[in-house]
């Protein structure tokens, strides 16, 4: 009997470590597939020109990818900064045009997911943006900031610059969101 008992409860111990694993592993593969799915839809809207969701329901469309070559990093830039968007990666912030040629394009992420490499990055650094249209263009940091969320106004360019900016909430460590934010500023390399 006794031994019955400790059989039970061994197995009753081990199917809850089970299903604690499980709940557990959830978000991390939902966040890996998503990933490889985003990334499967950006390559076939690279062939095609045209973006479509990644999934049903999905209320966003991949339109850029943005790549860090000193990081080795790459990123897929979709065409809304919602809150679903963001939970799956960078979003653009302007409600422009989806391919844009010389303008101030704004990219938001979390600080602690898509964007977390920011707190990598230094003046002179580059980095690439290519469009759903197929066109790469290479952009050189030229300033870095920290500013109060309502306070910042975008860079006052000439019609013809090109201006790229990443921005997410500061500090990088902290737990809860604070007005801050961190706010990265490249131009367009035309060399």
């Amino acid at each position: 009997m006794f031994k019955k008992s400790l059989t039970l409860i061994g197995l009753i111990l081990i199917a809850m470590g089970l299903i604690y694993f499980a709940k557990a592993s959830a978000m991390p593969i939902k966040a890996l597939i998503g990933d490889l799915r985003l990334n499967y839809v950006w390559e076939e809207a690279l062939k095609t020109g045209k973006p479509k969701p990644p999934w049903s329901g999905a209320d966003f469309l991949p339109i850029g990818q943005i790549k860090i070559p000193k990081l080795g990093i790459s990123r897929i830039v979709l065409n809304s900064a919602s809150g679903e968007a963001m939970t799956w990666g960078i979003g653009k912030v302007s409600s422009s045009s989806e391919v844009e040629v010389t303008t101030t394009s704004v990219l938001a992420g979390h600080r602690d997911s898509h964007m977390r490499f920011l707190s990598k990055l230094q003046i002179g650094d580059q980095v690439e943006y290519q469009l759903i249209n197929g066109i790469k263009k290479t952009y050189v940091i030229r300033e870095i900031k920290i500013v109060r969320n309502a306070s910042y106004l975008l860079p006052i360019t000439e019609k013809n610059d090109d201006i790229l900016v990443l921005t997410t909430c500061w500090p990088f460590n902290a737990v809860v969101s604070g007005p801050e934010r961190f706010i990265l500023t490249a131009e367009y390399n035309l060399a």
